[in-house]
């Protein structure tokens, strides 16, 4: 019986220490015998990138004085408190005629950056190439901001300098604008001149609704059409007549200061037609006083032409004055877009995220591999939208068919991940710029684009034994960002001779038309012109993905 009990007792040792081998590996956490992967904490940071930390500026804009005659050319600005108070001379873009005063919030001192934000008070000069002082521009309280909304910078005080070019042999159509130059309230009419008798015949105004261009031979085309002779073309001063074949239907302003036009009794008093570049009560200067008003002054009483609403006449005013635009309906325009210019905007601080962050550890003998990751991604939204316009008034088909095909570029330098870098966009748009003869609206556009951005992905990852891997998606992004731009456009015209319109005609029409942007070039038989706008871009991005060893992820 003892050989029996030995063998039972070897027995009972063995299954005992196998016992406590097994529950000595299962109180350890890291002996991990299933052949999978578990898990862990990352060592992936978003705080561990370098962001940019944004600009805060202001955004001074001259362009109604370029738009005027003017060349703005430097800005100075004065702060008058703070800690960055001081004067600063800042160029003026001369394209978007804008000028940035803008920090970088990495140099500027917590407490200088809550003065700019929350507003300090400033001065500004605006002067040309020569020092001349052009406009001011005082705030009590301005707030330095990334992309910053725009401040004008004006002086009324500043008369529109353009010359005034009226072709002496062509007919133009005068009208009468309501007061805000919505619409046609009608059109001064020389309808009376047929009378062989009255010595006295006054321009009547003819209504809005009663205007036809184009197929009424009767009262609109011949009487409301007129001629304009140069009297002293430094002062915008001119004799108007309406055109009676060989016959000159001079305006005047007659003993009652009433707007009259002589008939054909006058006509055949004087003997013929009158010279009238000598008398005072017959010379009318027309005057631009903003984006499509003009009003005509005769020069005899030195104040403007009214004609208040429901009166069939006008007269000179101390107190109000008509707007006029002064028209030829036959030219046929030809408008082409010849790029795009643009300032890089006052970027906002950027921001980093995670779009995905994960870690596995693999405490196993082999390596082990495992898909991770998700799928997502942002739009990007590109808003280009023109705060400035063009658009005449034609009888010309082939005119009023034609849109502009225009391309807008825009770029964007920026530092994404501590690094330099550029990002771009663009756009295609038709711009319609004609519409009929008693219109007066303004042809704006805005068009919007957009892109899709991955920022996370699925992706297999690999983990060597004893050791862990981080695994992110990584992505920084700027938010609305706005970027002043100007679509430059060349213009050239023709009568309906075919006779080209030199460039100073050209500008005349595009100014009595409404034309809102600058120009910029006068030409031979051409202008440039440059239309302004605004990209706002929701958001810019940059990705990385990241993936990292954890060394001792099962010790």
């Amino acid at each position: 019986m003892k050989p029996q009990n030995n063998t039972l007792k070897k027995l009972l040792l063995v299954c005992c220490i196998a016992t406590i081998i097994a529950c000595s590996k299962d109180d350890n956490p890291n002996n991990q015998t299933d052949e999978k992967l578990v898990e862990t904490q990352s060592n992936i940071n978003t705080d561990e990138y370098t962001n940019d930390k944004g600009e805060l500026g202001i955004s001074l804009n001259s362009r109604n004085l370029t738009r005027k005659g003017y060349t703005p050319y430097k800005a100075i600005i004065t702060i008058n408190e703070g800690e960055k108070s001081g004067e600063y001379e800042i160029d003026i873009d001369p394209d978007t005629n804008l000028a940035f005063l803008a920090f970088k919030n990495k140099n500027l001192s917590d407490t200088a950056k809550n003065e700019l934000e929350n507003g300090v008070s400033i001065n500004v000069i605006i002067n040309d190439a020569l020092g001349t002082e052009l406009a001011i521009y005082n705030s009590s309280k301005i707030s330095f901001k990334p992309s910053p909304d725009e401040t004008e910078v004006d002086n009324l005080a500043k008369p529109d300098i353009h010359p005034i070019i009226l072709d002496s042999n062509a007919d133009y159509y005068m009208q009468i604008l309501n007061d805000d130059i919505t619409s046609v309230r009608g059109a001064p009419s020389a309808t009376l001149i047929t009378s062989t008798s009255d010595l006295n015949t006054e321009i009547k105004i003819r209504a809005g609704s009663d205007l036809d261009y184009v197929n009424d031979t009767q009262q609109t085309i011949p009487f409301t059409k007129f001629r304009f002779e140069v009297v002293d073309s430094a002062n915008n001063i001119f004799n108007i007549y309406n055109p009676n074949g060989n016959k000159k239907h001079y305006l005047y302003i007659n003993s009652s200061n009433t707007l009259a036009v002589q008939s054909n009794a006058n006509i055949t008093k004087n003997g013929g037609n009158t010279d009238a570049s000598d008398l005072e009560n017959y010379k009318f200067k027309i005057q631009k006083t903003d984006i499509g008003k003009f009003v005509i002054i005769p020069v005899q009483s030195g104040s403007p032409l009214y004609a208040p609403i429901g009166s069939g006449n006008l007269k000179p005013s101390n107190t109000n004055a008509s707007y006029f635009r002064i028209l030829n309906f036959e030219i046929d325009w030809n408008i082409e877009s010849i790029g795009t210019k643009f300032l890089n905007p006052i970027l906002p601080a950027s921001k980093t995220l995670a779009a995905y962050n994960t870690a596995l550890k693999n405490c196993s003998s082999g390596s082990l591999s495992q898909l991770v990751g998700i799928k997502k991604s942002e739009t990007r939204t590109d808003t280009y939208s023109w705060s400035e316009s063009i658009q005449v008034s034609t009888t010309v088909e082939a005119s009023l068919s034609t849109t502009i095909s225009t391309t807008v570029e825009a770029s964007v330098n920026c530092q994404f991940f501590g690094a330099s870098n550029s990002v771009s966009a663009s756009a295609t748009a038709g711009i319609s710029y004609a519409h009929s003869t008693t219109e007066t609206r303004t042809e704006s556009t805005e068009i919007t684009t957009s892109k899709t951005i991955e920022i996370a992905s699925e992706r297999e990852i690999t983990v060597p034994p004893g050791r862990g891997t981080s695994a992110a998606d990584i992505y920084q992004v700027y938010e609305n960002i706005k970027v002043p731009y100007v679509q430059t456009f060349r213009v050239r015209a023709k009568y309906e001779n075919n006779t080209s319109l030199d460039g100073g005609e050209i500008m005349t029409q595009f100014n009595f038309n409404g034309f809102s942007g600058v120009v910029t070039e006068i030409g031979s038989d051409y202008i440039e012109v440059s239309l302004k706008g605004i990209t706002l871009i929701n958001q810019l991005i940059d990705t990385t993905t990241e993936t990292r060893d954890i060394p001792n992820a099962c010790s």
